[in-house]
């Protein structure tokens, strides 16, 4: 279908580039796309045991095919805040200034989950008492 149009130079003769995408998106666009999306936000969960660093990408993908970055801050912090697993909710518990502001609200939970991913570090490498790290201190 794409060619013929191609070929036969857009509805007009013309080659106009905006009537191609147009046909493109008349052919190919999948309209339920963003509700499909929306569907997949309200039900995308941080895993136990995944970093918030690597959780946040996924979310921020149903984010931007939801048309989120349309919505209120509020709103996406909301959607953020139903997703994160429960030691994160527990530890965002003691923050006493939650932002309301989306850009301000992530890097509160990045701070929390690098905080949790350091202490979880910590026990995975500690002996007893005494907790093995290897700093280099040129890079400290």
């Amino acid at each position: 279908m794409t060619v013929v149009f191609v070929e036969r130079g857009g509805l007009d003769g013309h080659y106009n580039p905006d009537q191609f995408f147009n046909h493109l998106d008349t052919c190919y666009d999948d309209p339920n796309a963003q509700y499909r999306a929306i569907d997949r936000l309200r039900n995308i969960k941080q895993r136990d045991n995944e970093s918030f660093v690597a959780f946040l990408p996924r979310f921020e993908k149903e984010l931007a095919d939801s048309s989120g970055s349309e919505w209120s801050d509020i709103i996406c912090i909301n959607y953020l805040e139903g997703a994160l697993n429960d030691q994160v909710k527990d530890r965002l518990i003691s923050v006493m200034d939650i932002l309301t502001d989306y850009p301000g609200y992530i890097c509160i939970v990045q701070t929390v989950g690098s905080c949790l991913d350091s202490f979880s570090f910590m026990k995975r490498c500690s002996y007893g008492n005494v907790c093995y790290l290897i700093i280099d201190s040129g890079k400290l």
